[in-house]
């Protein structure tokens, strides 16, 4: 367990640095800087401000510099504002991770449990009516499906008013989000217990008198859940940093505005913290997640 542990977090920490060292230089070779923008700006202070923030040195340079620093836990400064990248993303991921958080609870329960339904009734009308809906769930684009929660929930019910100021409703939103990945878990739930459902060791359990839903709540699902654990990797991460189009509707702000805004404003820090910081999500979630799945299964290898 412990070497399996090693190298996954050798693979990880790997990974990362790739990640650091594409987006750095691919985002360097990309005609014009962050103040090349700034027209009214005289050629003098363009270079003052390029001096100041490191941008005249070669680009090589520059990575070392940045990595050296990353490694102490500096990310660096925001050349828009001046403020510090680290505390830039605290501040979008509070929200974001409030959000992503309800999201992936809503979806797992509901993913599990309609999963579970689905497979104890194969072929029947209970399972059909949920396959049918989750094959019109996972076809709806976010936007679509946020446009129509915002109708229901704030203009035609009048329940929830998502545009009051100086308020963020975190329920819409993490509404809006966990559709989708539900409509997913519910599909992985109901193939990982159908499977299940027909092996040897159930029939056997069955027949020693244990109830249906016994067997699949304390035998089954202990198996059948594996899929739906590393699922929950790239899920997190992804939901967890927010959703940019979600973000958009809600006007909550976040991880997902960060990434957009970094980007149209050629911030070169901000862009690399948030990138980093997707990618750190992404990968250590993936890594929690690989590390339950062995200690689950312990028969499964690093490949």
């Amino acid at each position: 367990m412990l070497q399996y542990t090693m190298k996954r977090l050798f693979i990880s920490l790997l990974t990362l640095f790739f990640i650091a060292t594409a987006t750095f230089f691919l985002m360097n070779l990309v005609p014009g800087g962050p103040f090349t923008d700034e027209k009214e700006l005289p050629d003098q202070i363009q270079d003052s401000l390029n001096e100041k923030y490191g941008l005249d040195k070669p680009v090589h340079i520059r990575f070392i510099k940045y990595i050296a620093n990353l490694l102490k836990g500096d990310m660096g400064v925001s050349v828009r504002n001046g403020r510090n990248i680290s505390d830039i993303l605290w501040n979008g991921f509070k929200t974001s991770c409030i959000i992503g958080a309800i999201a992936i609870l809503i979806a797992l329960a509901s993913g599990l449990f309609w999963g579970c339904i689905s497979a104890i009734n194969k072929d029947k009308p209970a399972d059909k009516i949920i396959v049918f809906f989750i094959s019109i769930v996972v076809s709806l684009p976010n936007f679509l499906t946020g446009m129509l929660i915002l109708y229901v929930f704030c203009i035609k019910l009048e329940i929830l008013n998502v545009w009051q100021a100086n308020t963020i409703n975190y329920f819409l939103p993490a509404l809006c989000l966990s559709i989708y990945p539900s409509a997913y878990i519910t599909k992985l739930t109901r193939s990982g217990l159908i499977d299940v459902l027909n092996k040897d060791y159930m029939r056997t359990i069955k027949a020693k008198g244990a109830g249906k839903l016994y067997a699949v709540m304390v035998h089954g699902l202990k198996n059948a859940i594996i899929p739906v654990i590393s699922y929950l990797g790239p899920l997190s991460a992804n939901v967890l940093t927010g959703s940019i189009v979600v973000e958009s509707i809600f006007s909550t702000g976040g991880m997902g505005t960060l990434f957009v805004s970094s980007i149209n404003t050629r911030d070169y820090p901000l862009i690399m913290g948030t990138t980093l910081f997707f990618a750190f999500l992404i990968i250590m979630m993936n890594f929690i997640c690989d590390i339950i799945c062995k200690f689950i299964d312990p028969r499964i290898k690093l490949t």
